[in-house]
């Protein structure tokens, strides 16, 4: 007799604490198994807003990479980027709005899909937007934090970016891949019914070969349109 799959419980309200994201941070399982924080709204708005940042400024970073390829125009990054901090940050701010909308609904989408693939079935249709834009939030928010504290120190994003060395670099990668973690891990916590194997690819391996090809990629790309440029 074929088992009757066990659909995840419903969000529960819970109050919403520094600790909690810190749960999230380094115990993620604990974190998404008690549903912690997912079902309140003010603390989704909050963690899905710094994605947004994170993304914008993500966003910044290639049009800041490319205009260093080849002769400048004084196009709207430049003028973004050389804006005092203040200035800055209020438009990013905005845009961080925006962004982050359109990640929570469309990155949401495919991670239910992704969830689908997993044997997972009749689930609350806002947990797994919910783990998707915390998981994301463990790799936006320290490279955002980094960047509120080096546009502080240096007086503007465009400054800071032309300082930004391997340490910067090391704290954008090593989130990311950790949030990979967090992910995997959220979903087996917050979906008991899912299929770890199938899990583990979805959400842990091809996630990992994706930004490895991305991170190798990148850099190839770049050599390419600096050779065109010569």
């Amino acid at each position: 007799m074929a088992e009757t799959p066990i659909a995840p419980a419903p969000i529960q309200p819970e109050p919403v604490a520094l600790a909690n994201l810190f749960d999230l941070f380094v115990r993620p399982s604990e974190f998404f198994a008690g549903h912690i924080a997912l079902g309140r709204t003010p603390a989704v708005v909050f963690v899905a807003w710094v994605v947004g940042v994170g993304n914008a400024l993500d966003r910044l970073d290639q049009r800041l990479l490319l205009d260093s390829l080849r002769p400048s125009h004084g196009g709207v990054s430049d003028t973004v980027a050389t804006a005092p901090v203040a200035a800055f940050w209020a438009a990013v701010a905005v845009a961080g709005v925006i962004c982050g909308l359109i990640i929570y609904r469309v990155g949401g989408l495919w991670y239910a899909q992704r969830l689908l693939y997993c044997g997972v079935r009749k689930a609350d249709p806002k947990v797994p937007r919910h783990v998707y834009i915390y998981s994301t939030f463990v790799a936006n928010a320290p490279s955002v934090l980094v960047s509120v504290i080096q546009t502080t120190r240096y007086g503007s994003y465009a400054a800071a970016y032309a300082n930004a060395g391997i340490v910067d670099f090391a704290l954008a990668v090593i989130p990311l891949f950790w949030s990979v973690i967090v992910s995997w891990k959220g979903v087996r916590a917050a979906f008991p019914s899912i299929h770890r194997r199938a899990a583990a690819i979805w959400f842990l391996i091809l996630p990992c070969i994706f930004f490895v090809l991305f991170l190798v990629g990148w850099p190839a790309l770049l050599a390419l349109a600096s050779g065109e440029q010569d």
